[in-house]
């Protein structure tokens, strides 16, 4: 389980009530990745992974096979930053 506090970008809030409210099944499986994620963050079936590029400080998890989730860690927090399909979030 990780101790450190998880935050909300603004973006990502925006993102979230966007792109994954209105389709129920999508914010069903948010808050399962999340449960899981908050229980272990290294656990496989959330496929989390390293970004590479112009995004090599971040890293992803997935909700779905196409809605990742992109965060940034540091030693004493955990940032939420967007949320969305391939597209909208690797730009």
């Amino acid at each position: 389980m990780s101790n450190k506090p998880i935050y909300f970008d603004r973006a990502l809030e925006r993102h979230y009530q966007k792109r994954i409210l209105k389709e129920k099944k999508l914010h069903e499986l948010f808050k399962e990745a999340f449960s899981v994620f908050l229980d272990n963050p290294n656990n496989p079936l959330l496929k989390g992974h390293d970004l590479k590029g112009a995004m090599s400080s971040k890293k992803a998890f997935f909700v779905d096979n196409d809605c990742p989730v992109i965060y940034v860690e540091d030693k004493d927090k955990v940032l939420f930053l967007d949320i969305g399909n391939h597209k909208e979030v690797y730009k």
